[in-house]
């Protein structure tokens, strides 16, 4: 499987074009062979900055796609309602997405040490308050199942939950402080 990512800028005043140049790109890509999707999403709430997204079953075919003329022509047609040139995204950018920033910014995971901190200051209130309220609950079941029922209930909690919310804490926070620091 192949797939590529296009970042589109559009003018102001022409983010409805550009979205309409944009589909038609993914439909022309659509009958094309290997073509297995199209996903055009908006990158920020006023339509500005899309992004494209198209999966081929092969790189063969995603190539055969890239050097079509009718690429290049609904490319051109786009180009006409962008503020700067598209650009393709890399593996690299799409990861950098993932972990909160914007395409072309760099950005790498946080360091070991980093994620131990944010997972303890998240599981230690967790596990406090579980202690509390439901261990004395399963005091009459055998150990191995009071713990499956404990890590059932928290691990997903903390990953779906406190992490995030205690990590995006630490973005406000932070935001704040480089704000009255600059």
């Amino acid at each position: 499987m192949a797939m590529i990512a296009v970042s589109m800028q559009a003018r102001p005043g022409y983010e409805d074009t550009l979205r309409d140049r944009a589909r038609a790109l993914c439909d022309a890509a659509g009958t094309f062979p290997g073509y297995l999707d199209a996903h055009l999403t908006q990158e920020d709430r006023d339509g500005h900055q899309l992004l494209v997204f198209l999966t081929f079953d092969s790189t063969e075919h995603l190539l055969e796609w890239e050097r079509s003329d009718e690429r290049h022509h609904l490319l051109d047609q786009c180009r006409d309602f962008m503020l700067v040139p598209s650009r393709r995204l890399s593996a690299a950018d799409l990861n950098s997405a993932l972990l909160g920033a914007h395409p072309g910014e760099a950005v790498s995971p946080p360091s070991r040490w980093k994620t131990v901190v944010w997972v303890w200051i998240t599981l230690f209130p967790t596990s406090t308050i579980l202690g509390y309220l439901l261990v004395p609950r399963l005091e009459p079941l055998p150990l191995p199942v009071r713990t499956l029922i404990t890590t059932f209930v928290t691990v997903p909690f903390l990953i779906l939950i406190a992490i995030p919310a205690a990590q995006g804490l630490r973005d406000q926070l932070l935001g704040r402080f480089r704000t009255i620091h600059r």
